[in-house]
């Protein structure tokens, strides 16, 4: 489904977003 699909999105943007913030 999309929602589900959109949802994976989401979590793997978060640990995107808290690599990042790591990085930095």
């Amino acid at each position: 489904h999309a929602t589900r699909r959109r949802r994976h999105v989401c979590g793997i943007y978060q640990v995107l977003q808290r690599s990042q913030r790591r990085a930095t």
